[in-house]
């Protein structure tokens, strides 16, 4: 970075205009010329008409992060800031700048409108497009998202263009317009080590030489007094590779729990962990497809408008399914006792099946998500199996066609972070 030889501010990769302007403010009254000022940058043009600055900044995990499993970052166009949580302990790190946090920017500034109190990043004056990209990168760690969230809101007027998508691994992913961006594990391909936001502002040819078109699509825009809002935010949340869905992954019974007689396992679908109670205190799996055995079309959805978080089927599915097994092949013991724990919500004509299998018998979930069975007498069996199945919906709503939120699993507040809505209480005997 160099320094202006006058304000001392710091710059990284400026053109021959945007200096000239920043040292012109100086010299109202000038005491040296402009030409023996600018020497003293280095200033990169670019050969074509674009200015590109090829900042090549990314974000790599933090210790801290890599601890929490967690990257949560949020930027404020007005106070041109971005605040990483967690950088260093507890609390917070700053980046000043919305270029000190991009990838790669052609095209791009950021814009204070003072008539009418207004902040945002747009397409320069002069430029037919812009475009601007920031990059996370966890390359080299052991972790791979379950969970991201990115929040790019823009704004468009008259015939203004705003496209945005997320790159992670060999996945595009197109950005909606409400923009807003979710994906749960079952979205995410593979083991990515990174993730691109990309985003593109233009505007119809159309509108190519009204003199105001670069203000039709901006990124951001905000009050200049809004100081505690941060409109862009990246959330991405990790687990172990190991942790992650593998095909017929049973619940194998521990050799404690054996000695107990007694399976408990819980689910929390605000915190996304299971938990099984061992002597030493709790152990928690991370991640609702870590303990499941098969799922077909299933994931988690978390409504951040309505605060509220389930397992639903995905989105243009007719059907999901999902199963759970819990197994003790030839540990000699018998299920005597058998509580679950499954509830669900259905709207509309929405509809949740659901049922338990041990060994050849079969037992119907009741309606009221809870199923309890006492002094059973079974042969020899092996594993139980725990079975639901989530259909209909209606396709007619104000909202459109969101029957997949139909038939909803263990819906809860996301805040409701001590109630476990899905039990698997078994209590055994010696086998005869």
């Amino acid at each position: 970075a160099k320094q202006c030889p006058i304000c001392d501010s710091n710059f990284t990769t400026y053109s021959q205009k945007q200096f000239e302007e920043h040292v012109s403010g100086h010299l109202a009254t000038p005491t040296k010329s402009l030409a023996s000022i600018l020497n003293t940058f280095d200033v990169l043009e670019s050969p074509g008409s674009e200015e590109v600055l090829e900042l090549d900044n990314a974000f790599n995990l933090s210790p801290s992060e890599i601890r929490n499993r967690e990257f949560y970052l949020k930027y404020s166009a007005t106070r041109d800031i971005y605040i990483r949580a967690g950088r260093s302990g507890p609390g917070f790190c700053e980046v000043v700048g919305w270029e000190a946090g991009t990838h790669q920017s052609t095209d791009i500034f950021r814009n204070h409108e003072l008539d009418h109190e207004m902040v945002y990043l747009a397409r320069k004056e002069t430029r037919s497009c812009g475009s601007i990209s920031w990059l996370v990168n966890w390359a080299g760690i052991s972790f791979t998202p379950y969970a991201i969230t990115v929040k790019l809101p823009h704004t468009i007027f008259n015939q203004g263009k705003v496209s945005w998508c997320l790159k992670l691994g060999d996945q595009v992913l197109p950005g909606y317009r409400g923009g807003i961006l979710e994906l749960s594990e079952c979205q995410i391909r593979g083991h990515p080590h990174s993730l691109q936001v990309c985003a593109e502002l233009s505007s119809d040819e159309s509108a190519q030489n009204s003199s105001v078109a670069w203000q039709h699509a901006q990124l951001f825009r905000q009050k200049d007094s809004d100081v505690n809002h941060f409109p862009f935010v990246i959330h991405i949340k990790f687990c172990e590779r190991s942790t992650v869905v593998e095909e017929n992954h049973a619940l194998n019974m521990s050799p404690e729990e054996v000695r107990r007689k007694e399976f408990l396992l819980k689910y929390s679908t605000a915190k996304d962990i299971y938990v099984r109670p061992i002597k030493s205190g709790n152990q928690e799996v991370r991640g609702w497809l870590a303990g499941v055995y098969g799922v077909n079309d299933m994931f988690r959805k978390h409504e951040h408008d309505h605060k509220m978080v389930y397992l639903a089927r995905k989105e243009g599915a007719n059907t999901g399914t999902v199963k759970w097994r819990v197994n003790w092949s030839g540990c000699s013991i018998v299920p005597k006792d058998v509580i679950v724990s499954l509830p669900h919500t259905t709207y509309y004509s929405g509809k949740v099946t659901w049922y338990i299998t041990i060994g050849e018998q079969t037992f119907p979930g009741e309606q009221d998500g809870y199923l309890c069975l006492r002094d059973l007498v079974l042969g020899p069996v092996s594993h139980l199996d725990v079975f639901a199945h989530v259909e209909g919906g209606s396709s007619s709503t104000p909202w459109g066609n969101v029957a997949w939120q139909h038939a909803q699993l263990f819906r809860q507040k996301e805040t409701d972070s001590r109630y476990f809505p899905f039990v698997i209480n078994i209590l055994f005997k010696d086998e005869y």
